[in-house]
């Protein structure tokens, strides 16, 4: 396990093609050489080095599927108090959601195409181009803001948009309790009875035998057609990933069942192990993201 970020927290990481060939983006928390203040910058690997900083956000996205995936950067400002989503366009970060009137700070975003055209989910605003959401699913639909909490018991803290086949799928989750329901074009379709559980992350990951959609938080979680099976996994769980046909945890964890982890863990289908050696088992902080990019899993988070 190598710590790539130069300097500074290393925070969620997507990987994202912008003609040239799949780069690493990440967020990476540090003051610039101009001596200002701390903020999170936007930065490439290319598998050998850091680009310059490309920009300030709060976190990105890439989206899924086809038509071309884009990659979305979200941003909040205090003074004067804006939060917008941005798309990453001829090597700038260009404007998408309106700020006037708008409250609150983007949590997630996922894109879902419409008609001729396509609408930005988001989730985290207490209002958003006037629109009072406090903090649920919100959609901006290329001219206004709507309120997108249609069909969901409760209200929506997370959007997440997944590779369904061909197509891109959004998922919105209820974190509190673990409801997990599918956007159907007009309002959220229930994925099974609510987990019961804290719900961080979903995603649709293949370890070799056809893609399953897993769900993970307080526990790791996998739909199989009638209910979410617990895979009883660890608790504190913020990203999952498939690498080398195994599926990866990342979190704020140390045990599972007594064992030491240390907010890394491996499932192979069948039972959990380490991530490590013996004597340097899991990380030292917090992960936040994980991402495999050129035959390497690449972990992000708050540690050395």
């Amino acid at each position: 396990i190598r710590p790539y970020a130069p300097n500074g927290i290393a925070y969620p990481m997507v990987v994202f093609n912008d003609g040239s060939g799949s780069r690493l983006y990440s967020l990476q928390y540090f003051a610039d050489l101009s001596g200002s203040p701390e903020e999170n910058h936007v930065r490439r690997w290319n598998g050998t080095s850091w680009s310059a900083p490309l920009g300030i956000a709060a976190s990105l996205i890439v989206t899924a599927g086809s038509p071309p995936p884009q990659l979305l950067a979200t941003t909040t400002t205090s003074y004067p108090a804006t939060a917008v989503v941005s798309q990453w366009v001829a090597g700038v970060f260009s404007q998408l959601t309106p700020t006037g009137d708008t409250t609150g700070s983007i949590t997630s975003v996922a894109l879902q195409e419409e008609g001729t055209g396509f609408s930005v989910f988001f989730t985290g605003l207490q209002k958003a181009g006037g629109v009072v959401l406090n903090g649920s699913i919100g959609r901006w639909n290329g001219s206004s803001v709507l309120a997108a909490n249609q069909g969901l018991q409760g209200q929506g803290t997370k959007v997440v948009q997944v590779l369904d086949g061909t197509s891109r799928a959004i998922y919105a989750i209820v974190g509190a309790t673990g409801e997990i329901a599918r956007w159907n074009g007009t309002s959220w379709t229930a994925v099974g009875s609510p987990i019961g559980a804290e719900i961080r992350t979903v995603a649709l990951l293949d370890m070799g035998s056809g893609p399953r959609l897993y769900a993970a938080g307080a526990g790791v979680f996998r739909w199989n057609g009638q209910f979410w099976a617990s895979l009883s996994g660890p608790s504190g769980v913020n990203a999952i990933e498939v690498f080398n046909s195994a599926l990866y945890v990342g979190g704020a964890f140390n045990t599972v069942a007594g064992v030491t982890y240390r907010n890394l863990a491996k499932w192979n289908g069948t039972g959990w192990s380490v991530v490590g050696t013996a004597n340097a088992i899991g990380v030292n902080g917090p992960v936040h993201a994980l991402r495999t990019l050129f035959g390497k899993l690449h972990i992000a988070g708050d540690f050395t």
